[in-house]
């Protein structure tokens, strides 16, 4: 079996970790062997985080814990590299070491100028280009505002995005797709993330971090009752670094860590005092159904409302309001994947179809972009009623 860090999440089939739901299915599909749903189950930390009573709110301040978060890595760690995109997740992580005084080495910014070129930016959170353009917009500012010890990194992916994209052949069966439908963007940029985090560490002197925040809680309605979720997807772009040899780097999520399993406890307490007190939400949501309510909260964690919440020092720059799979920045430069990635989706649904991976919903909407509905491993954790 793969070594792995476990830390960062995994599936668990009859006590064995794998490192996604793709390797077990493969260990059956291999070994012939018999699968068993029941034995199967995502396992994030389960040790440190079912130890808690998430019913209860925890007495202390947001900003305070987003504060000792840093203050541990940086006892912990010689050197912290930090990942900045300009996103709501990175800018509260980067605001927590400089607000309080507390030194980060590196701030690496993944960028796509040569993409970006020939593209006039705007401010239009619907373009497709929108996530190319929070470069300009969001990123810029903020690395002008710091301080001079701190040293910044821009890698241009440009020219690897656009090889990876005239020919998705390296796609097939690769260990860092967490799951399909295939979003040829997000794939790609996994791809990216391991050569890059591999580099990083044949550089690296002594004890380093490589620091990561974009885990956003998730809050889902069972039986009209809201839970903390965390899902298999949410640690998508860990999974590349999870089997890599380290030597002295270690990867982290900067919310979601078994040091710090306060944070999404009053995160998930937040946002849902958030929607108690907003009188025509709540009134909506009184009347809607599980599912409905799923859906709104999916949407709602799009809305830079939800963002200031959890994220106090958030500003309201420019953000891409709906991520989806970017494959469009895809499609601009270079043509329409349409069916290379169709033909993706169906040989991983056909692959593992015996394993009741994903719904086909053809037989109702037979023109939908994307005919599967995946289905996700989750573990979720009570809050408490709306």
């Amino acid at each position: 079996m793969i070594n792995f860090i476990k830390e960062i999440g995994c599936v668990i089939y009859d006590g064995t970790p794998y490192i996604n739901k793709p390797s077990v299915y493969n260990k059956m599909l291999d070994d012939n062997l018999e699968y068993d749903p029941s034995k199967c189950h995502l396992w994030f930390n389960d040790d440190i985080f079912s130890a808690f009573d998430w019913t209860q709110e925890p007495d202390v301040d947001i900003k305070t814990l987003y504060k000792l978060r840093a203050e541990q890595l940086r006892d912990q760690y010689d050197n912290i590299i930090l990942f900045y995109s300009g996103g709501s997740d990175s800018n509260q992580m980067l605001s927590a070491f400089i607000e309080n005084n507390i030194h980060i080495d590196e701030i690496i910014c993944n960028v796509a100028t040569k993409i970006l070129k020939k593209q006039k930016v705007v401010k239009d959170i619907t373009h497709p280009f929108g996530l190319l353009f929070e470069y300009k917009l969001a990123m810029l500012p903020t690395l002008k505002t710091l301080p001079t010890d701190i040293k910044v990194t821009k890698e241009d992916y440009s020219d690897f995005f656009l090889e990876k994209a005239k020919n998705l052949e390296w796609m097939a069966d690769n260990e860092n797709i967490l799951f399909f439908p295939a979003a040829v963007f997000h794939d790609i940029m996994r791809l990216w993330y391991k050569e890059q985090f591999a580099r990083i560490a044949a550089r690296a002197k002594g004890k380093t971090c490589l620091l990561l925040g974009y885990d956003k809680p998730i809050l889902r309605s069972i039986n009209k009752i809201f839970h903390f979720t965390f899902m298999d997807s949410g640690r998508a772009f860990m999974l590349p670094v999870q089997t890599m040899n380290w030597n002295n780097c270690t990867p982290e999520m900067f919310f979601w860590s078994r040091n710090a399993p306060l944070i999404p406890v009053k995160q998930s307490h937040m946002l849902l005092n958030k929607l108690k007190n907003n009188r025509e939400i709540k009134s909506e949501i009184e009347k809607m159904s599980d599912t409905t309510i799923n859906n709104f909260m999916v949407k709602w964690r799009n809305r830079d409302e939800y963002k200031k919440v959890i994220y106090p020092d958030w500003d309201y720059r420019f953000q891409k309001f709906t991520k989806g799979s970017h494959d469009e920045i895809i499609d601009h430069c270079i043509g329409s994947i349409a069916g290379q990635r169709q033909e993706k989706n169906d040989h991983y649904y056909n692959k593992y179809k015996k394993f009741d991976i994903a719904t086909d919903i053809r037989t109702y909407h037979p023109d939908v972009f994307n005919p599967y509905i995946v289905k996700t491993f989750s573990k979720n954790y009570t809050i408490g009623k709306l």
